[in-house]
């Protein structure tokens, strides 16, 4: 397993030993999404369908929700009209904490 992580350039995988062995693998594809949605953000407010179109896919998949609602939660992103999170004008944006 070691050795197909390497070749595929992947992180390392973690081992932990107890009454059973759990084996910790990176999830490289959700950082190249994320980094890819910074990318779009960077220059505009988008909505989560125009995120979806940027990734080029013709609708948010549960996914890119997932995705999304965990980085709103990290404080990564953040909601335009904060105070509407369910609004259909709702729009991302970087966050201030993360871009000033």
């Amino acid at each position: 397993m070691q050795g197909q992580v390497k070749e595929y350039g992947l992180k390392p995988i973690s081992f932990t030993f107890t009454t059973f062995v759990t084996a910790n693998f990176w999830r490289g594809v959700e950082s190249g999404v994320r980094s890819k949605i910074l990318d779009l953000l960077k220059n505009k407010d988008l909505s989560k369908a125009e995120i979806a179109q940027g990734l080029g896919k013709a609708k948010p998949s549960r996914y890119l929700n997932d995705l999304i609602r965990s980085m709103l939660t990290e404080g990564i992103i953040e909601y335009t009209i904060p105070e509407k999170p369910n609004s259909r004008l709702q729009k991302y944006r970087i966050s201030m904490r993360v871009s000033g």
